[in-house]
């Protein structure tokens, strides 16, 4: 034996801990001051503001005209490298980058300071040294000259307040605080902060060559160009802009609606007075802040009034006037006049502030000057008018038309419609409406009415709805209304409950589902009780198809809904069924039942005045169990077997078993589709066991094919079959009694047994077809076996034993046996001599014994000596051996010489 021994070698491993100090180096940052505006900022600290101003910060300074002075503050914003926004990368002189901060004046929110919406706004300051540190604090105009009309162009087409983009779109990036750096970077060009000493165009170019936002360089390229450009100053006069002016239109007008003011009736002015205070160049920008409002004033009728769009002065406005002032006015015609006082700016300009510190910088803001007062005035007629009658006019239609057109269960002819004066109970005529739902009263005095249904058409709900009308000269003396039917329909809740017929109830008998069932339901727009319209061959409106669920209900839900037409829906989108007649029929049976083949008929009539009727009555469709009913006989007799037990193999596989009750009979029920295999498993005592199968499949729509080839033997009894009109299957499965035993007892006439004897069972009595031999044992008897009842059997003696005759009687026994192991009945006949159950006596040469499972026939036969032989167990049976004995041995001897001889 070869031993191969693998030498492991194990090592310690030796941790090594390595102990390194660690040293965490902390580096303290200091901010990056690159601008000399920050610089200063940092030296000056106590100024800086770091969020908008409130109103007791004491930033506050009233704004009326130039020469006030003005609190600027600066906004946390930065538009610098480092800042917030950062797409610049401007450097001053000293290499540092520059930084350029929103910078605006505090307000009060009052005069110019408020936009179109009454909000305040900011309006933004721009420096005009980039040396110096941003502005804070007071700054007062220095009454001194206008700043060139170039700042003043950029002024007045860029970014003039807080979180504005620039008044001229061609400026504007789209983003304010971008296009407040385009505005800021042009003041500085043309302030010749960049190139000093340089031209503009110098300037210029150096401020686009360090802009490294694309948009912000191109915008500021442009604003710069149109500004060099003196054929864009058409709007200025010297170093201001004059080019807003104030338009009032239209100047009169005469249409009017009725309209509830303050909760007052009255009538207000069709279209809107607009004031446009807009720019001449580019009209798409209205400044209406600019205006001051004075006051207005309102003549020619009693109550009329101004009602702004949005309740600012500036905003657009109708004349309103009360109804019965209105009323009066229509008596004789009248005029109402509108006088309008604003304030309007002469002119704007660019505002040059000096600081109260001299470190800061001079500074710019754009406001207006030169206010005059502007008085315009407009005119609205309200034209005389002759008193009128008018007329109301009613429409009605179907809220469902897919449910009611076509259908002669609905009609819009003939509703009812009285009208009152409004608000009271006094009638002043009827509105009844013709076949196509339209009725008219006429020849109503101008006033309001209340129109109500007071009948309602054929097949719809009554209309519970007041429509008030009210009939003047705004709808040209004649209303309409427009009414919407709804028609009646049932709500269905369960359409039908499908039920066992056997139980009565809604849960499935045996193998049996109640899910699955389909129905064919078909709605007709007849009524006729319950007969069946199509019998009067009417043609249904539409054909529907539901399933059962598994408690074998339908209901008129989507979820039961297998095919067919579009259901019929409410307003609430709920499936409804109209008036008329339902006719409902099973057309597919569920799994384990047959096919109902029954039809029910249900009306759906009017029971109310109301959209849902209840006149639906759901039938109960009852259903037979799909079964296989079978009656256990025993073969030959009327005689029923209780007791016998039968296997069902089911399609899935699973087994069970019944057995027949004392009618004989068994079922089993709901027979599911697929392949069946029935079989006797167990043959109450007393019969064979019958092995015949009963095979057959059920098809999907409930149809039988039967696959069993039974037949009947000598043990299997004879099995019919039937499937009956209704489709379920009958059988009929008989057993035979079990075999019986004849036992055989050979004896003499001195009660000796008889070895020897040979006996033979034939089927006939000719005795010509051998059915068993058998020869008797040292104890005389032989047995034969599987004998049958109800067949003759004949037994013969054909070989004596030796020293014995035949039998004198022929040799031949015929036997018989009738059984019914049910009633325990078992008669035997030996040669048409009857024994029975009760002849157990052993004394006898004939007697009986043993169970149903097992009889045994006693039969014990005797033989007689032959002619020439002594009767056996005789003194001279000795003498007759020996006597033999010489006659043999002399014999022999002589036979011996004869042949010397």
């Amino acid at each position: 034996m070869k031993t191969i021994k693998k030498l492991l070698s194990l090592f310690l491993l030796l941790c090594l801990f390595v102990c390194a100090d660690h040293y965490f180096i902390f580096a303290s940052v200091e901010e990056e001051i690159t601008a000399d505006e920050s610089s200063v900022v940092k030296e000056t600290n106590d100024n800086i503001i770091s969020e908008y101003p409130t109103a007791d910060e004491n930033y506050i300074s009233y704004l009326y005209k130039p020469g006030k002075a003005r609190n600027v503050a600066t906004s946390s914003v930065q538009m610098s490298q480092g800042g917030v926004i950062e797409y610049d990368n401007i450097l001053n002189d000293e290499g540092l980058k520059i930084n350029i901060s929103l910078k605006y004046i505090l307000n009060d929110g009052s005069g110019d300071m408020v936009d179109a919406s009454g909000d305040a706004k900011w309006r933004m300051v721009y420096c005009l040294e980039y040396k110096k540190t941003f502005p804070q604090g007071t700054s007062t105009y220095d009454g001194g000259a206008a700043l060139n009309k170039y700042i003043i162009y950029c002024l007045t087409y860029g970014v003039q307040y807080w979180g504005e983009t620039s008044t001229y779109s061609a400026y504007s990036t789209g983003d304010w605080t971008k296009d407040y750096a385009v505005t800021q970077y042009a003041i500085h060009a043309f302030n010749k902060e960049y190139v000093r000493g340089g031209s503009y165009e110098q300037n210029r170019d150096w401020v686009l060559s360090h802009i490294t936002y694309p948009d912000v360089r191109a915008k500021t390229e442009k604003l710069i160009n149109d500004a060099l450009n003196d054929t864009n100053y058409n709007g200025f006069n010297g170093n201001t802009y004059t080019g807003y002016q104030y338009f009032l239109s239209p100047s009169t007008q005469s249409g009017w609606s009725a309209y509830t003011y303050n909760g007052q009736a009255g009538y207000i002015t069709n279209n809107w007075y607009v004031q446009d205070y807009r720019d001449t160049i580019y009209t798409s920008k209205s400044k209406p802040w600019y205006i001051k409002y004075a006051g207005c004033s309102v003549s020619g009728v009693n109550g009329a009034q101004i009602i702004w769009h949005n309740s600012k002065s500036w905003s657009d406005f109708k004349i309103w006037v009360p109804k019965t002032s209105f009323e009066s006015a229509q008596a004789t015609g009248a005029t109402v006049t509108v006088s309008l006082t604003n304030q309007i700016p002469g002119y704007l300009s660019a505002w040059k502030y000096n600081p109260e510190s001299s470190n800061n910088q001079i500074t710019t803001i754009y406001e207006a000057g030169n206010y005059s007062p502007l008085t315009s005035k407009v005119t609205a007629t309200i034209a005389k008018v002759t008193p009128k009658t008018g007329s109301i006019l009613l429409k009605k239609t179907s809220s469902k038309p897919d449910c009611t057109n076509n259908n002669d269960m609905y009609s819009l002819k003939d509703a009812v419609y009285t009208v009152y004066k409004k608000g009271t109970s006094i009638k002043v005529g009827e509105i009844t409406t013709d076949a196509n739902g339209v009725g008219k009263l006429s020849d109503l005095p101008v006033g309001s009415y209340d129109v109500k249904e007071t009948k309602a058409p054929k097949g719809y709900a009554l209309d519970a709805k007041v429509y008030t009308v009210t009939i003047d000269e705004t709808n040209n003396y004649s209303v309409s209304v427009d009414v919407a039917d709804v028609p009646q329909s049932a709500r269905v809740s369960t359409l039908l409950q499908k039920t066992d017929a056997d139980t009565g109830e809604s849960s499935p008998k045996g193998n049996a589902v109640l899910s699955g069932a389909e129905f064919t339901v078909k709605y007709y727009d007849v009524l006729n009780g319950t007969n069946d319209p199509s019998k009067a061959g009417k043609k249904p409106i539409k054909t529907w198809v539901f399933k059962t669920n598994e408690n074998g209900i339908v209901r008129l839900e989507n979820s039961f809904f297998v095919c067919g037409d579009a259901l019929y829906l409410n307003a609430a989108g709920v499936p409804v069924i109209p008036l008329g007649t339902i006719v409902i029929q099973e057309t597919k049976a569920p799994e384990g039942y047959l096919l109902n083949d029954e039809i029910f008929v249900i009306p759906v009539t009017s029971d109310t005045t109301s959209e849902n009727v209840t006149s639906y009555i759901a039938p109960a469709v009852s259903e037979n169990v799909l079964k296989l009913k079978l009656k256990k006989m025993q073969s030959g007799t009327d005689r029923v077997i209780e007791g016998a037990i039968f296997e069902h193999k089911r399609p899935n596989g699973e087994k069970e078993v019944r057995k027949t009750d004392e009618k004989g009979e068994l079922s089993f029920d709901g027979l599911e589709w697929g392949e069946h295999v029935i079989k006797e498993i167990s043959a109450p005592a007393g019969y064979f066991l019958n092995t015949n199968e009963i095979a057959f499949t059920v098809k999907q729509d409930n149809v039988i094919l039967m696959d069993s080839n039974v037949t009947e033997t000598d043990i299997n009894g004879k099995i019919t079959i039937v499937v009956n009109e209704k489709g379920n299957i009958e059988v009929t499965a008989e057993n035979k009694p079990s075999a019986y035993k004849i036992r055989v007892i050979k004896k003499n006439n001195q009660e000796l047994y008889l070895e020897g004897a040979e006996f033979t069972l034939y089927a006939d009595q000719e005795c010509t077809s051998v059915i068993e031999r058998q020869t008797t044992d040292k104890d005389g008897v032989i047995t034969f076996e599987k004998l049958l009842s109800g067949k003759c059997y004949y037994l013969k003696e054909t070989k004596a034993p030796v020293g014995y005759t035949l039998l004198e009687n022929g040799n031949v026994y015929k036997i018989y046996a009738e059984s019914e192991p049910v009633n325990d009945m078992f008669d035997f006949y030996i040669n048409d001599t009857r024994f029975s159950v009760n002849d157990t006596d052993t004394s006898k040469d004939i007697y009986l014994n043993g169970t149903k499972e097992e009889r045994m026939i006693h039969l014990t036969i005797h033989n007689s000596v032959g002619l020439l032989l002594p009767e056996t167990g005789s003194n001279r049976m000795v003498l007759i051996i020996c006597l033999s004995a010489v006659l043999l041995t002399v014999g022999f001897l002589l036979f011996k010489n004869k042949k010397m001889e």
